[in-house]
């Protein structure tokens, strides 16, 4: 599972990163942005899919 966290989450740095890399303050925030759904989404995923809820 940290494993697949730490993929996940390095994918989104990469991700973050190219898609953002023309403007640096547009990239700031975006990336905050970025960061915080993947967050949510490895929270949504793991929660749901590893440990069985509904």
């Amino acid at each position: 599972m940290m494993g697949l966290n730490l993929i996940t989450y390095s994918g989104c740095v990469v991700n973050g990163v190219f898609l953002t890399k023309k403007k640096y303050l547009f990239h700031l925030v975006n990336s905050l942005v970025f960061y915080m759904y993947c967050f949510y989404f490895n929270n949504y995923f793991y929660g749901k899919y590893l440990h069985g809820s509904k």
